[in-house]
């Protein structure tokens, strides 16, 4: 009934935007500004133009909304992993972000800005937490006057129970990393495995950024009060957390009992904690069976290939390295505070408590969406699929 009744409202609301006459501004109460390029490996230019520039503009069209009630920035926790604690505050920029405008809007060639990005980012250990972090700092320079707040997640994970249990719909993340161990293409990876990593499912982040939104309206005249931004660290590192070494224990007995029918090798992932003992595990598991299935390849006539996958997927751990071999904690007094101020009915309507989350029930239904919707591979294959792994 809910799903129906939203589908119809969206419908009305589009079909009022679109018409010529009638504006934007005055008509809009909360603003959700979920758009970002999440790409750890993405272009700089690109990186600050939909990260940086689109935060500014979407903040100057804010204060142009007269019956505006709250406008929620979603960055991510990892905006300033320079730091090993992080509070729920808005850090001084990485750079002015108006001279980083100046860069990336010049005629300056992709190639040398590409030089370049080294320099520019410094510490951060990607474009894309760099871009995130200097995004912050325009909510806290350019938002003064909104009801406005930072809300920031760490791992996002599939689904725990909505709109479908498991659900994901990218191989670009940490849960499209287990789906390419569960057929069997993983077969090593680096991480230490004490870490405890912080996932989190992405329904119970959308949870969260609603109730947000709504703490920030109630909060609205004491942010005016002291002038500073709301910010909402959304984490999941306290004793009931999960460990690199406990997600691999939970994980890989239901990859075996929920199998694709569609396998590389039997699933078995070996953690390596040294980046030494990484590249030695990779070049006999990776790069030594992708050269010789390619040569069989090449001898029947046939396109090569895996060579280059399995480059793609180095690439892909070595971009994921940082989070998986380092910790951070996190201050979420303000994230704590929304939880506990819902009502019971808020409480099962938005679920967001991250202490009711069932891990062993969590991570059955991650690797069952990730056979569904990332392998499109449909339960009814599942008897097939278990033969194939008993050969």
């Amino acid at each position: 009934m809910r799903a129906n009744r939203f589908k119809n409202t969206s419908k009305d609301y589009q079909q009022t935007i679109q018409k010529p006459d009638v504006p934007l501004q005055p008509i809009v109460n909360v603003i959700f500004h979920s758009a970002a390029t999440i790409r750890f490996d993405e272009p700089l230019r690109r990186a600050v133009l939909i990260n940086i520039r689109a935060v500014r503009d979407m903040v100057q069209l804010a204060h142009e909304m007269p019956n505006l009630k709250s406008f929620i920035h979603l960055s991510t926790a990892y905006s300033n992993c320079i730091h090993q604690h992080i509070m729920e505050e808005i850090y001084p920029p990485a750079a002015d972000y108006r001279k980083l405008l100046q860069v990336v809007e010049s005629p300056l060639p992709d190639n040398i800005l590409e030089k370049i990005t080294p320099m520019l980012i410094g510490k951060y250990p990607n474009t894309y937490s760099y871009s995130k972090q200097i995004g912050e700092a325009i909510i806290m320079e350019e938002g003064k006057g909104l009801p406005i707040g930072v809300h920031r997640p760490t791992i996002v994970m599939g689904t725990y129970e909505e709109p479908l249990m498991g659900w994901i719909n990218s191989f670009y993340t940490p849960t499209g990393y287990l789906a390419l161990i569960g057929i069997g293409v993983i077969r090593t990876t680096e991480n230490i495995l004490e870490v405890k990593p912080s996932l989190i499912p992405v329904d119970m982040v959308v949870n969260s950024v609603i109730a947000t939104a709504c703490n920030v309206a109630e909060r609205y005249g004491e942010q005016q009060k002291q002038k500073d931004i709301l910010v909402y660290n959304y984490e999941n590192t306290d004793t009931s957390a999960l460990s690199w070494a406990d997600s691999k224990k939970l994980a890989m007995p239901y990859f075996r009992l929920y199998p694709p029918v569609i396998d590389v090798w039997y699933p078995l992932c070996i953690y390596c904690e040294t980046h030494t003992g990484y590249v030695i595990a990779s070049f006999f598991l990776h790069k030594l069976p992708a050269i010789l299935v390619d040569a069989v390849l090449f001898c029947l006539r046939k396109p090569v290939m895996v060579v280059k996958a399995y480059k793609k997927i180095d690439k892909f751990t070595r971009l994921l390295r940082h989070f998986a071999v380092n910790e951070w904690t996190f201050e979420s007094n303000n994230t704590r505070s929304v939880i506990n101020s819902m009502s019971e009915e808020d409480r099962k309507l938005f679920p967001c408590d991250l202490r009711n989350l069932d891990w062993e029930k969590y991570m059955e239904r991650l690797v069952i969406g990730t056979r569904i919707y990332l392998l499109k591979d449909p339960m009814d294959t599942l008897p097939q699929a278990r033969k194939n792994l008993r050969r």
